[in-house]
């Protein structure tokens, strides 16, 4: 309860004296979202849990980015039952991308979280060839190639994910993973 208030907190209210400026602004939804999904996160994952903690999410004013927020800390926290949750509630987790305009694909690619990947792919089949908004271009293979997490290049092509995806730079998953010397990851991607 007490997260799911802190959540109804996050409407755009900013720190008083710190700019309206849209990275600050951000950073502070950003923190506050961090600090409630993950003790919303924590009850949800304890004996108590229910599924009705998260029901009151659907009547909190959010937006695709807060929901990006979300179920990346659920991701980083490798909070799987809360992503389960999240993802039960309908959300499109494809259009929903964060500042850095990342989905939770491309943080579950970066974090290694291949549990986080696999719950993605049930919900959302299609979502792995989705580029990174924030410049790049480069697709949850291309994050998974530069961190040489062998075991998500094989879950992300097992559900589709395009081994011919260029990035703004006009680089393969591959290239990526040789630039970042990760010789495994090569290996993986040349066998596949």
């Amino acid at each position: 309860q007490d997260a799911i208030l802190n959540l109804s907190l996050l409407a755009a209210k900013p720190k008083a004296g710190v700019p309206k400026e849209r990275g600050n602004q951000q950073w502070n939804v950003e923190a506050a979202a961090d600090r409630a999904i993950c003790r919303l996160a924590s009850k949800l994952n304890s004996a108590e849990s229910t599924s009705a903690s998260f029901l009151v999410l659907k009547r909190v004013p959010s937006t695709p980015q807060l929901y990006a927020v979300l179920a990346a800390v659920c991701i980083r926290e490798r909070k799987h039952t809360a992503l389960r949750y999240l993802v039960e509630l309908g959300i499109s987790l494809t259009d929903s991308a964060d500042d850095e305009g990342r989905i939770p694909a491309h943080v579950a690619s970066l974090e290694g979280n291949d549990e986080a990947l696999s719950i993605l792919a049930v919900a959302e089949p299609n979502g792995f060839d989705v580029p990174e908004q924030g410049g790049s271009l480069r697709t949850p293979l291309h994050f998974a190639a530069l961190e040489g997490h062998e075991h998500c290049l094989n879950l992300l092509v097992e559900h589709g994910a395009d081994l011919g995806a260029v990035d703004a730079n006009f680089q393969l998953p591959i290239h990526i993973a040789m630039r970042a010397g990760q010789f495994q990851a090569v290996q993986v991607l040349l066998e596949m």
